[in-house]
């Protein structure tokens, strides 16, 4: 069997709702449903399961390398709205 890896939009457009995603977010769909989706721009057609959980390993690998963002620039934010309110409390405190 062979399966199409294809934008999640291309089956919503059609009406489907539920299909499998890669970490990549392409849809995973039997080429079956050629017959029924019509011509597809940016397909690519894979033809074993195999394939796709190799597929699957690689990019989830290939996710998990990627660092994540600390949050201590949420902490700047923070700090940087604290001294707008202060300076607008003073202000407001001027002018009573």
């Amino acid at each position: 069997m062979a399966y199409m890896l294809v934008k999640p939009e291309v089956l919503e457009n059609k009406g489907y709702r539920f299909f499998e995603t890669l970490p990549d977010g392409r849809a995973i769909a039997d080429t079956s449903l050629m017959k029924v989706l019509g011509s597809i721009k940016e397909v690519e057609i894979v033809s074993t399961t195999k394939e796709i959980e190799e597929l699957i390993r690689t990019q989830k690998k290939a996710l998990e390398s990627i660092p994540e963002k600390k949050e201590t620039s949420m902490e700047g934010i923070h700090s940087e709205t604290t001294e707008i309110n202060n300076s607008q409390t003073e202000v407001k405190d001027g002018n009573n």
